[in-house]
């Protein structure tokens, strides 16, 4: 294979008859962690395609494959990173990638989403091209894209897309850092390379500007002890699924100031069971497992399982909040919203306890 360079890429976008194997364009690196997303089979396959790093039981998990992608674009066989395409026609397979490709302007570039992709709004007038489980490589065809943008999860999916003939650019969305990096990476991608970095910086600022107001206003004690719930069995505190280290969310919940109740995990979500939940006994529950059918049972009936813990300190003091927001666990640039949403829930008097928000 000959070797490529960053100036081969606009030819290669072109030449429709390039080869599957010059237009895959994948750069892998050892793992970290495997990434922790959406929610298993036994607790809803809908919840699967949401938040590319945040929810329980992720199909990110490509454990056949010791290497680990980045979000630099390189061609197969190459060691060395090149800048990736520029694109004209573009298929976003994550909600986090479309809220970056909308927040950066790129949208008339955008010609397909994944049924998830639902931030913001008018992303979900786009073309759907199905989701995580349910890849339609024929609506992909029929969109005739230039590149797929996706994350860690859809791995098995960027293969198939390069057997199409399908140039491929992979970003990850773990960390804060990620998706700093996902934002420079697709700013590239759309031209739009100055506007990625003016709007890292303000993410920056304004992030560390929430942390700085919640710690002053926590200065008179220890940092609030949070257990975020990824998931569970409707109605029953079974298959308790808690957000634990190398997740976005454990990330954001330290970045504003307050505790993960949990502490360092081996898994990025493990299962808890009542036990452990009291023994943890933390200040304050956010519990954002409503994957539930509305049409068979009712947010509040869900809740109410929490009453079985009557000596919980969260429950005694009504700090079981139910985040019903998909959006909250979304790593795009929609996190210092989410941000500030979880400060005003956490250290503020904002939140009603029990009630969805």
């Amino acid at each position: 294979m000959p070797q490529l360079n960053s100036t081969d890429f606009p030819s290669l976008m072109r030449d429709r008859r390039a080869t599957p194997a010059k237009r895959v364009l994948l750069a892998e690196r050892v793992p970290r962690i495997v990434s922790a997303w959406p929610i298993v089979l036994a607790i809803s396959m809908a919840g699967l395609a949401l938040l590319t790093g945040c929810r329980p039981g992720d199909a990110s998990a490509d454990s056949s494959d010791p290497a680990r992608a980045g979000s630099e674009v390189t061609s197969p066989q190459e060691a060395q990173p090149v800048q990736p395409p520029r694109a004209r026609r573009i298929i976003s397979l994550a909600p986090s990638i479309t809220e970056i490709i909308y927040t950066l302007d790129g949208q008339d570039d955008l010609v397909g989403v994944t049924q998830y992709c639902k931030f913001p709004p008018e992303a979900q007038s786009k073309p759907k091209v199905g989701a995580l489980v349910n890849l339609s490589y024929e609506r992909v065809l029929s969109l005739q894209p230039d590149l797929a943008i996706h994350v860690p999860a859809h791995r098995e999916a960027a293969r198939g897309l390069a057997r199409l003939d399908i140039a491929t650019v992979e970003v990850r969305s773990e960390t804060i850092e990620d998706l700093y990096e996902a934002i420079r990476v697709i700013g590239e991608i759309l031209g739009k390379s100055e506007k990625a970095k003016v709007l890292v910086g303000g993410m920056r600022e304004d992030l560390a500007e929430i942390r700085r107001a919640n710690l002053t206003r926590a200065a008179s004690g220890p940092p609030p002890r949070v257990l975020f719930i990824g998931g569970r069995n409707p109605g029953t505190l079974q298959q308790i699924y808690v957000c634990g280290s190398g997740t976005f969310m454990n990330e954001i919940i330290e970045a504003i100031g307050a505790k993960n109740a949990i502490g360092r995990t081996s898994m990025p979500w493990p299962v808890v069971n009542k036990e452990k939940i009291l023994q943890l006994d933390p200040d304050m529950i956010l519990d954002g497992s409503m994957y539930i059918d509305s049409a068979t049972m009712e947010p509040e009936f869900h809740m109410r399982a929490w009453e079985q813990l009557g000596s919980l300190a969260a429950v005694r003091e009504d700090k079981i909040i139910a985040l019903a927001d998909d959006r909250l666990t979304v790593p795009g640039p929609g996190m210092i919203e989410s941000a500030r949403r979880l400060s005003r829930i956490i250290f503020g008097s904002e939140a009603a306890p029990g009630a969805p928000q």
